[in-house]
């Protein structure tokens, strides 16, 4: 009977167990690997994906962003009539001028009126921009351009204030000299023991005239600032349908002193006036920078009209640029909501 030998197979299947369980492990970790590479893939699929869809939301809402900053693409390029609500409740500018004008390059424009899309208005004085000047300016650039002529406007009749006043002043620092002259010349043309009193309120009223004007010329521009505005409809009999619309909205308006040209003249008449009990300073108390006053205008539909490149379209008295070919606005119906009805 032959023994086995089984020492000398020993190390060969211990060889081969050892190869057979290294290669298991070699191939359970290329699986957990493929399986980790595939996770990693999905996972930038997904944040692809998300990216995209941010994009996508960034995309939709820069184009509502731009519907409604420097007036909205439905409003410049509308295929049917806008109503004022709607055309008004939207980011854009409008220019108002002279319903007794035509628009024409040189047309001149009364104010520049920039609605915020939240049912504010902010009102500009012009100080001389024609319709011409607006060739080819963008919203905002007709803004910057509104801004500057709102400060000319102020500075300007700033200036007018004072240079009325020195001329007020000179004439009237003539006239007391003059008057001091005739009395010592025994040429007094008042009455009789009246001097000292007329001398006294004559020499106050230079004196307020001069307060006055030092307090224009310490006087500083403030930007307008928005301002709430409100569009009323009219109807017919039936009160069906509309027959008119109107847009109030305030607008700054400060005021700066202003004297009666013959508040200093030294005719007979005043210098009775001076010396009598019944005198009274003229004084410059309505002076306000931050006046406003409420600016009401008819609207009334026009037609398209082009000065130069560029096109405009609106009421009468008020306009706004629009792309060529836009079909114009109207009133509001009587159902129209945020408007008052009669």
């Amino acid at each position: 009977m032959n023994i086995i030998n089984w020492k000398g197979y020993y190390l060969p299947i211990r060889l081969m167990l050892e190869n057979v369980f290294a290669r298991m492990r070699r191939e359970r970790q290329e699986i957990h690997d493929r399986r980790y590479e595939m996770r990693i893939l999905e996972a930038r699929n997904m944040i692809k994906k998300g990216v995209m869809a941010a994009i996508a939301v960034a995309i939709c809402l820069f184009a509502i962003t731009l519907t409604g900053c420097g007036g909205s693409d439905s409003t410049k390029s509308a295929s049917e009539p806008i109503a004022a609500s709607q055309a008004f409740g939207q980011e854009g500018v409008w220019v108002q001028y002279d319903d007794d004008e035509a628009i024409d390059k040189d047309g001149k424009i009364d104010r520049v009126l920039v609605f915020d899309g939240n049912g504010n208005v902010t009102a500009y004085t012009c100080n001389g921009l024609t319709f011409g000047d607006l060739n080819g300016l963008s919203d905002d650039e007709i803004i910057d351009k509104a801004k500057e002529e709102d400060k000319a406007s102020f500075e300007a009749k700033k200036q007018d204030a004072i240079d009325a006043m020195s001329e007020l002043l000179e004439t009237g620092n003539s006239n007391s000299e003059r008057l001091q002259e005739e009395y010592a010349n025994g040429e007094w043309r008042g009455e009789d023991g009246t001097y000292e009193t007329v001398m006294a309120n004559f020499n106050a009223q230079i004196s307020e005239i001069e307060k006055a004007q030092t307090t224009t010329k310490n006087s500083e521009y403030q930007e307008p600032q928005p301002q709430s505005y409100s569009l009323k409809l009219s109807t017919d009999s039936s009160g069906n349908n509309a027959d008119g619309e109107e847009l109030t909205f305030s607008v700054s308006s400060p005021s700066f002193a202003t004297f009666d040209g013959d508040v200093l003249d030294v005719s007979v008449v005043n210098l009775k006036y001076y010396a009598s009990p019944e005198f009274e300073l003229e004084s410059a108390d309505d002076v306000d920078m931050n006046a406003s006053k409420n600016e009401t205008l008819e609207l009334q539909p026009t037609g398209n009209q082009t000065v130069y490149d560029t096109v405009f379209a609106g009421f009468s008295g008020l306009a706004t640029v629009v792309d060529e070919g836009h079909a114009g606005f109207m009133w509001d119906a009587p159902n129209a909501e945020g408007i008052e009805v009669d």
